[in-house]
């Protein structure tokens, strides 16, 4: 009996532990949608990945045409030190364009990291001043990927996306 009503007592004090709980969600992503620094990181991305495929172009052609010197020499009976050179080149031209790639997709990731962080930090001091205010315990993201949560229209759940929004003036 004793256990009994330790084990009801856990239970309601648990549950009105709980109850006190504020949990609201927003969804991040529409909130970044909807910031005007969003449209001038794009367009600066484009325009530096737009400078990198002409870079990637040029580089390709160039590798396409030392293959092509090397299949003619191959074709024409050429001596094998000028074959190997060709190869030689060709290869290297090839391996250029593949470390050029690499590096390039590093150079656009590092770019949008370094200048979506501003937006990012401000968008999270903006929900951490608007759960402070609300009193919320948690704030979970429903915009990130995967929604975290099942539902949201239970009680004690609200969306805070339009007072973030608010906030941020958007």
């Amino acid at each position: 009996m004793k256990k009994l009503f330790l084990s009801t007592l856990f239970t309601l004090l648990s549950t009105c532990v709980f109850c006190q709980q504020k949990i609201g969600h927003v969804n991040s992503q529409e909130i970044m949608s909807n910031m005007p620094d969003i449209k001038v990181i794009e367009s600066k991305i484009q325009k530096e990945s737009k400078k990198m495929d002409e870079m990637y172009a040029d580089m390709m052609a160039k590798a396409q045409e030392a293959a092509q010197a090397f299949q003619k020499a191959q074709n024409e009976g050429e001596s094998e030190a000028v074959i190997k050179a060709k190869y030689e080149e060709a290869l290297s031209l090839e391996q250029r364009v593949q470390v050029f790639l690499q590096d390039a997709q590093q150079e656009l990731q590092n770019l949008q990291n370094e200048l979506l962080s501003p937006v990012i930090e401000k968008v999270q001091n903006a929900i951490n001043d608007v759960a402070k205010n609300g009193k919320f315990s948690y704030v979970i993201d429903t915009g990130s990927g995967f929604n975290v949560i099942l539902y949201d229209d239970g009680p004690g759940s609200y969306d805070l996306t339009e007072d973030v929004k608010k906030k941020l003036n958007l």
